[in-house]
């Protein structure tokens, strides 16, 4: 575990502490949110960092902290804890009886699972645009239990697994639809209009109905200076919709649609993005669209981030400090997806191939998150928040743009191609980004923003061949690049098993080269006892299971599983494969042996 300084994307610090003991040492954490409000100070029981989890006893005391950027669980055998979570964390509690938990979402992520009885409670914060998820049954069994929105707001998910959700046993303070959200998961029908009701002291009960039929509800204390009428309203009215409540794919969404966003500079001045409708008059800043376009379209929807995959395809969005790309640019924080293209040296740049882990990353705290289309009759270079970007091309793909809460996303309808209708040509070789790449991190060292260190790597491309059953065959011999394995007499075939590598990881993102490559094979040699054998199939150019596409008359690269056809031979023959790479790696070591296993 690492001592020094951790920020949340909303710019709370968590500032990690060691003091060396006789026997152990002791860690201590100090939280301090942006507005310098000190949230904890003290000794812990387990600090989580980078991805590993925590398994203990826990119990009332006990102080739990995870960093930003984390991901892991904690595993604890008895509730009755406090916990800070900066970072993505799974919470499980064991036998939690009388006892009260505390959990501090700041601007991190939880999902919790633990014991469910009547007399223990449970207390939880979310500020900083944090969230914390659970089921249903939970909350309606549970009659103590507090979720209060704070500073920043956040997202409150509760999956309810199809049935009724009803949370009207649990307390929920300080809301304010203006920041803070709540997430149904797995309702059971779409929304189609909801009550609200007023009762005293600045109460609110909410009840959503799928056509006549009750689907969820709950009561909530509003936040100072927030008001709701009474009433009922339609979710297909906007007008008549003052919690912007949504229903997409299975989930409901309860959020208002003025979260301060990322300005686009108008003819009129700025906007927010989440505020542009069709007929806006944006200004444009390329050659063809002329001085300002009209807003065609303009739309919402709700996305998740998958983070089984690579950061680049797992949907985190980017986010773009302050300052990254030059004094004033942006003039704020801007978010956008992985994909979305910045201009620059008169081409569009994917944001990906600029992320340095400094002042341009992805943003890992934000995992569930609402985007914003907006579309222009012709494909322009815009201005968000200060700085030079586009306006969606729809090239058919539009339901993998994904932007967060204040993230920009551009969106269109038709669909259109870079090659006839982009602005800007589409710029991805390494030869023009790198360069653009290197500039940004002079103005990162130029921002004091700290080194990222190089993850570790290895030129081990940890092989091994996997039989039709299942078997796993280990090397028998390695003499240089030549690999010998021992064959069952049955084996018919074979898969060739491997570490994978991305040349975008271990070259730098500035390669536009995200093909995930085991090893490079130059020759296959079966020996028997009648004689030995070429195997040269896999150098064809048709498609072979676990093959990358041949770019030589000799080599091809596997992506970690390919599929060796092995010729019919006497029964119980021996057999020895022998396998000459003219590559491998290097391969990140945090993916493990084998990272790819079909």
């Amino acid at each position: 575990m690492s001592v020094g300084n951790y920020y949340t994307s909303n710019g709370s610090l968590f500032a990690v502490s060691r003091e060396r003991g006789f026997f152990s040492d002791t860690y201590k954490v100090k939280i301090t949110e942006k507005d310098g409000r000190t949230l904890f100070n003290g000794a812990v029981n387990g600090v989580l960092s980078g991805r590993d989890s925590i398994n203990d006893l826990g119990g009332a005391g006990s102080v739990y902290v995870t960093l930003p950027g984390s991901v892991g669980s904690i595993n604890l055998l008895t509730g009755g804890g406090t916990f800070y979570i900066g970072g993505q964390t799974d919470i499980h509690l064991g036998m939690d009886i009388g006892t009260e938990t505390v959990i501090n979402v700041v601007g991190g992520n939880v999902g919790y699972s633990g014991f469910v009885d009547f007399v223990s409670r449970l207390t939880v914060n979310i500020t900083n645009g944090g969230s914390f998820r659970t089921e249903s049954g939970f909350f309606s069994a549970l009659s103590n239990t507090v979720v209060k929105f704070g500073n920043g707001g956040g997202t409150l998910i509760i999956n309810g697994g199809r049935d009724l959700i009803d949370l009207h046993r649990s307390t929920i303070l300080n809301y304010n639809p203006a920041n803070s959200t709540i997430e149904l998961q797995n309702t059971v029908r779409p929304i189609t209009s909801y009550t609200i009701e007023n009762f005293k002291n600045n109460v609110v009960e909410v009840t959503l109905y799928g056509g006549s039929s009750q689907i969820a509800r709950y009561v909530a204390q509003l936040a100072n200076g927030v008001s709701l009428a009474s009433g009922r309203y339609y979710t297909t009215n906007s007008d008549r919709n003052p919690l912007k409540i949504f229903y997409a794919d299975g989930n409901t969404y309860v959020r208002t649609c003025f979260l301060a966003g990322a300005k686009i500079q108008l003819a009129d001045g700025l906007k927010n993005i989440e505020d542009i409708v069709i007929g806006d008059q944006i200004l444009t800043y390329d050659d063809r669209s002329g001085a300002c376009a009209a807003i065609r379209w303009a739309g919402q929807r709700h996305a998740k981030v998958d983070a089984s995959l690579p950061d680049d395809e797992a949907g985190y969005p980017v986010r773009i400090l302050k300052n990254a790309l030059g004094e004033g640019v942006p003039f704020a924080d801007l978010l956008v997806t992985s994909e979305h293209c910045m201009a620059m040296n008169g081409g569009f740049v994917p944001v990906r191939m600029l992320v340095n882990g400094r002042s341009i990353f992805y943003d890992r705290n934000i995992t569930s998150y609402t985007y914003y289309h907006i579309e222009t009759e012709n494909h322009s270079v815009i201005m968000a928040n200060g700085t030079l970007t586009e306006s969606y091309l729809d090239t058919g793909n539009r339901h993998r743009f994904e932007q967060c809460g204040h993230v920009v996303m551009i969106g269109g309808a038709s669909v259109k191609s870079w090659a006839e209708d982009a602005a800007l040509p589409l710029t991805c070789s390494m030869e023009v980004v790198e360069p653009l790449y290197r500039s940004l991190e002079k103005q990162a060292d130029n921002l004091g923003l700290a080194q990222v260190a190089a993850p570790s790597t290895t030129l081990d491309p940890a092989m091994a061949l996997r039989t039709h059953n299942g078997e796993m065959l280990d090397i028998l011999r390695r003499v240089g690049q030549k690999f010998f394995f021992r064959l069952p007499s049955d084996a018919v075939s074979v898969e060739l098993m491997s570490r994978v590598a991305r040349p975008c990881d271990y070259v730098g993102p500035y390669c536009d080269d995200r093909r995930k490559l085991g090893v490079a094979v130059s020759e296959m040699v079966l020996h028997t006892t009648s004689g030995k054998y070429a195997l040269t199939d896999y150098r064809q150019k048709e498609v072979k299971q676990g093959w990358h596409d041949c770019e030589h008359p000799e080599i091809r690269w596997t992506n970690g599983a390919a599929q060796v056809v092995l010729p019919e031979m006497q029964a119980g023959e021996a057999r020895i494969l022998e396998i000459t790479l003219a590559g491998a790696g290097p391969y990140l070591e945090e993916q493990g042996a084998m990272a790819q296993v079909a």
